[in-house]
Order: C-alpha cells, then sequence, then structure tokens
C-alpha cells in the first residue's frame, strides 16, 4: 500500500511536462484549444495528487468528496478543448449537457448516484473527444498523419486510463470483485493517463497545425489587380485540378466588383457566400488591387490573417504598385511566399489528390 502514494505523486510529473508543452503551444500559436488542454491536465494533475494524498493516509472519504469535482472540471475542459479543435465557436448543446451532467457529479445525492453522472459525464467526454481525435486523422494530409495517429493513440489510451480510474474509485465502495481490485492496484491509472498525456502533448509541439484540420480548409488566396482584373500572385493550400484557372478567376471577381459597385454603390463585396464555401475580400484603399481568400468557413483566425496579409503585402510592393503601368509585370511578385507562410502559419496544406478529396463541407451560418 506504501507504493501507491509514490505511483500518484510520480505520476504527476509526466502531466506537469503535457502542461508545460501546452504553454508553449499556446504561446506560439495562441490556440484556444491548448488554454483548455493546460487546464484539462492542471485538473488531472489535482486528481493524481488527491489519490496520493488519500493512499497516504489510508482515507477513501478525500477521494470521494473531491474526485467528483475535479472529474467534472476535467471533463468539461475535455469537451471545450475538443469543440476548439474542430470548429470555430463552442457547441452550446454539449455545454449545456456538460454543466446538467456536472452539477449532478458535484451535488447529486448518494455515493451512488454521485458516481453514475461521473460515468455518464466521463463517456460523454471520452466519446467526443476520441470521435473528433479519428476525424482529425482521417481528414489529415499526410505529411502530418503521423502526429494525428500519435494524437489519437495518446487519446484512445486516455479513454482507457479515464475509465480504469473510475473503477477504481468504484472498487473504493467493495462494489466491485476483489480479484478486479487487485488488477487495478497493479495496473494504476494514474500511470496510463500520464503516458497518454504526454502522447496528445507531443502530437501537438510537433504538429500545432492538428488542431486547424477540422474548423477550415483554407483553399487559395489571391492578389487581383481591380482594373486589369488579372491574378499578380496566387496560393493554393487545397490544390485541386477542378478550379477553373487563376486568371480567368480574376477575371471574374473584378468584374463582379465593379458591377455592383457602380450600380448598387453602397460601397466594396467583402464576402461572397457559397453552399460549400466562403470568399473574403479585402480591397486595398491605397493601391487597385483586391485579397481575395477562399475557405470552407471564415474563422476570426482567417480574417485577421487577411488582415495583416495585406498590410505587409502592400508595405514590401506599395512602391511598384504606384508605378506598374499596363504592362504588369507578375513574375516580380512571386516572392510573396514568405509572407503568406508568417500570416497563415495555421493554414494546412493539401496536396492534389487531398485537396479533391477534402472538399469542403457547408459553410456555417
Amino acid at each position: 500500500m506504501a507504493t501507491y502514494p509514490a505511483v500518484s505523486f510520480v505520476s504527476v510529473i509526466p502531466i506537469v511536462i503535457s502542461m508545460l508543452l501546452g504553454v508553449r503551444q499556446y504561446k506560439k500559436t495562441g490556440q484556444l484549444g491548448a488554454v483548455y488542454f493546460i487546464a484539462t491536465c492542471l485538473f488531472f494533475a489535482a486528481s493524481f495528487i488527491v489519490w496520493g494524498i488519500s493512499d497516504l493516509l489510508d482515507d477513501d472519504s478525500i477521494v470521494m468528496n473531491v474526485a467528483p469535482f475535479l472529474g467534472a472540471c476535467s471533463a468539461a475542459t475535455i469537451v471545450l478543448h475538443a469543440d476548439a479543435i474542430s470548429r470555430d465557436m463552442i457547441d452550446p448543446v454539449k455545454l449545456i449537457i456538460v454543466t446538467t451532467v456536472s452539477m449532478g457529479a458535484v451535488v447529486g445525492g448518494g455515493f451512488y448516484i454521485r458516481i453514475a453522472f461521473i460515468i455518464a459525464l466521463q463517456m460523454f467526454s471520452l466519446v467526443v473527444w476520441v470521435y473528433y481525435a479519428r476525424k482529425i486523422h482521417v481528414k489529415a494530409p499526410a505529411a502530418i498523419k503521423p502526429w494525428s495517429r500519435l494524437n489519437l493513440a495518446g487519446i484512445v489510451l486516455f479513454a482507457i486510463g479515464s475509465l480504469w480510474g473510475s473503477s477504481g474509485i468504484a472498487g473504493s465502495s467493495d462494489s466491485i470483485p476483489e480479484a478486479l481490485d487487485v488488477v487495478i492496484d497493479v495496473f494504476r491509472w494514474e500511470v496510463i493517463l500520464g503516458i497518454s498525456f504526454v502522447l496528445i502533448a507531443i502530437a501537438y509541439a510537433k504538429e500545432p497545425n492538428l488542431a486547424n484540420v477540422l474548423p477550415f480548409v483554407a483553399i487559395r488566396l489571391s492578389i487581383i489587380d481591380i482594373k486589369a482584373g488579372i491574378a499578380l500572385y496566387n496560393h493554393d493550400w487545397a490544390r485541386r485540378d477542378d478550379l477553373i484557372h487563376e486568371d480567368l478567376f480574376s477575371s471574374m471577381l473584378s468584374g463582379i466588383s465593379m458591377i455592383l459597385n457602380e450600380s448598387v454603390r453602397k460601397g466594396n463585396i467583402r464576402e461572397i457566400v457559397l453552399d460549400k464555401a466562403r470568399l473574403l475580400l479585402k480591397r486595398s484603399d491605397e493601391y487597385s488591387i483586391a485579397f481575395v481568400l477562399i475557405t470552407s468557413h471564415p474563422t476570426k483566425a482567417l480574417r485577421n490573417a487577411l488582415e495583416v496579409f495585406a498590410s505587409r503585402f502592400n508595405a514590401r510592393y506599395g512602391i511598384l504598385l504606384k508605378e506598374q503601368n499596363k504592362d504588369i509585370e507578375i513574375g516580380k511578385y512571386r516572392n510573396t511566399t514568405d509572407i503568406v507562410h508568417e500570416c497563415f502559419p495555421f493554414a494546412v496544406e493539401y496536396t492534389s489528390d487531398e485537396g479533391a478529396q477534402r472538399a469542403p463541407e457547408p459553410a456555417s451560418p
């Protein structure tokens, strides 16, 4: 029995390491999902400490009183993390479910009622997390598949360890066979969870763009000379053979913009909504150019990145844009790729085949 507190306390170490990797990821990318991952690490580290103290003092009441609260908090942050890496906004339905079941787990009647709420909450959060981890792995491009696979493996291992820990709570009440109780004591759930957190943290540390596979698909970025109706520069993230020629695309957008501007006289087009995509347009105030971003869903990060990209492009090529005449030399704008990578580091690159397979889903309203 004396070894159990040591196992619990030592298992905090990989959780702390995972949390530090999460902090590093957030500082580097500013991803909201990293914040919820850090919070999840904190709650589980606290759970480990509580279990260690309970074993050390041989007082199961400590776990019985504190575990439901920590379990409810960790389940909530898991669902929030899963939503943050799968969509642009938190799903209110999931939030209501988690809040309702968490209240039952914390303030429920008897012991068995609280355990039932905890298990229900765990099952819901685990199903959500595993579902989105698998979805990320399926939709991830080949270049980041190894890390999406590691992330999925870590989350599946987490699910196993979490349910194993719940069995341990139930076992504390002598409600399971003694043989299974012995197995639970040998294969400590804290160790399983510690390993799982490290695997997940490493996956995101190596490939932060795992968090951007599901929320949106950035398809193409174009810079269009409005007067000439030609593309000065194009960058394709999801390369697809079924997209029309870039010059025809530029002429079409330029024509639509001019016609609406002259006929309606209500300003410039800022966004075009299609069934399965959005076109974000940012027109320069200084030059006769427009920046067009095609995406499956216009997240806040994409809108901000487009603004920053437009500013940096104007700053670099301002003199050239002022001096250019009808004979536009497109080749002078080829070095724009580095600005794209600086402003859109979170956009996932797909090959031609992958781009065709990842046809955008209908854009959310």
